[in-house]
């Protein structure tokens, strides 16, 4: 039994706090602050008028800026060692300082069996907890670089766990790794690994080599992405008539929910043009997809985000957007402006 996280609740209140920096042994930068230049995305014209509200997690100035030619800041590639560091159901307690990798609050009492450890590497994320598509990106790029620190363990991430493909992923991109609970570890290391610089590029670069080994049916074609409901709220009304749309164009309409992880990455490979609601069903399109494939992006007018621009950016690959109409409870989009931005992204 530890009341470690009862403690640390109370030292935080009295003001016994100390951010991760602080509390570490040892810093290393792997890659330095980089600055790099960024393409504007492409739209058809007002379609930031249409913008209702953001998703909770950012702001409308912020998705402005991603959107944007010009020059743009990637902090850092950094590892932290912590000592006599405890893990406790996702959380890292060291020092005074408290590293959550899950969005659940742990237990102020911890019954669970404690394992002792000389050395553990920790990639896992909060929004790859939360999220699927961080999850098989983000998370799975940070634990290319945790293996050269230690072994391995993945956050008991609830979340996850309702994931089809992501332990399949995981399998395939040959980064599983055990989930740990409760162990006191005499070296913990964790990682600062957002910024996309050419550490973290290369990384990804070599998750998508790393799913080369199933052959595409086709190459250069577009692919969409159907959410049918799945996910956060984001209920493309007219999906069916996209569906349609786009099959009628050549796309290969994929269904993430049903479809076999075999399947999915056979029919994303080598495909030009990636089409799909906001959403982590991109990371499919994302990890198979051309190196110089296009995306175009559907918007809820509710929960604008433009987070794989981020990722697109970085490859080196355009990304387009279009935002539809509706309530907060779903939306549509145009067929013939579905059309029309393709039409953009062909230029």
């Amino acid at each position: 039994m530890t009341l470690l996280p009862l403690v640390h609740r109370f030292r935080k209140r009295i003001g016994f706090f100390q951010k991760l920096q602080d509390a570490a042994a040892e810093i290393l930068v792997l890659a330095p602050e980089e600055k790099n230049q960024r393409l504007a995305a492409i739209s058809l014209p007002a379609q930031i008028d249409r913008i209702r509200a953001v998703q909770s997690d950012t702001s409308l100035d912020y998705e402005a800026s991603r959107l944007t030619s010009g020059e743009i800041n990637h902090t850092p590639t950094r590892a932290f060692l912590l000592k006599n560091a405890w893990y406790i159901n996702g959380v890292i307690f060291a020092g005074n300082a408290r590293e959550p990798q899950v969005p659940e609050r742990e237990s102020l009492i911890s019954f669970e069996k404690t394992k002792h450890l000389t050395r553990a590497a920790f990639p896992s994320s909060l929004v790859g907890s939360q999220y699927f598509g961080h999850h098989v990106v983000d998370d799975s790029a940070t634990t290319l670089l945790a293996n050269e620190f230690g072994p391995v363990f993945r956050a008991p991430a609830k979340a996850a766990r309702t994931w089809p493909h992501a332990a399949a992923y995981r399998t395939r991109l040959n980064i599983e790794a055990p989930v740990l609970t409760k162990a006191r570890v005499a070296e913990a290391w964790v990682f600062q690994d957002w910024g996309m610089t050419g550490h973290r590029r290369d990384r990804l670069i070599k998750l998508r080599l790393q799913l080369r080994d199933t052959p595409g049916s086709r190459i250069g074609h577009g692919v969409f992405l159907r959410r049918r409901g799945s996910g956060a709220a984001r209920l493309l009304a007219n999906e069916q008539e996209i569906e349609e749309k786009l099959s009628s164009l050549g796309f290969e309409i994929i269904d993430p929910t049903n479809d076999s992880i075999e399947s999915i990455i056979m029919r994303c490979r080598d495909a030009g043009i990636v089409v799909g609601v906001e959403g982590s069903g991109l990371a499919h399109g994302f990890l198979s997809c051309a190196p110089n494939a296009k995306f175009l992006v559907l918007q809820h007018p509710y929960r604008f985000n433009n987070v794989w621009k981020d990722f697109t950016d970085a490859l080196e690959m355009r990304y387009a957007f279009l935002v539809g109409e509706g309530t907060k409870d779903s939306f549509h989009i145009s067929p013939d402006e579905l059309c029309a931005t393709l039409d953009l992204l062909s230029f």
